[in-house]
């Protein structure tokens, strides 16, 4: 499904950019999604890392979703002595998180998306 420009309301952007966005979007998909939510911003040089970094800022900031708390988690896991992956396939399965030291701890996001 396209995304659509003719949103009226900025957090029903965010919302369809939140449900679209992941870390292995390309740089056309990357400027649809970052026009979505600034219209009147040139983004014109941005690359796709700088559009990654500021579209998963704004969505750690204003949108509750999966992204804030597989953040939250790594954050609560990044110091510790483990390995930690996300979107996993396990069985018939995906993990949203998953961390192996020893024990094995599997996380399962459920949001409102």
């Amino acid at each position: 499904m396209p995304l659509t420009k003719t949103t009226d309301n900025k957090q029903t952007a965010i919302k369809q950019v939140a449900k679209r966005y992941h870390a292995l979007s390309y740089l056309p998909q990357l400027q649809e999604m970052f026009s979505l939510i600034h219209p009147h911003e040139d983004y014109s040089s941005f690359g796709k890392f700088e559009l990654h970094r500021r579209i998963n800022h704004h969505l750690l900031d204003t949108y509750p979703g999966e992204q804030a708390i597989k953040f939250a988690l790594f954050e609560a896991y990044k110091a510790k002595p483990l390995v930690g992956a996300f979107e996993m396939n396990v069985n018939n399965s995906r993990l949203d998180f998953l961390t192996v030291n020893g024990v094995t701890t599997g996380f399962e996001i459920k949001s409102s998306l």
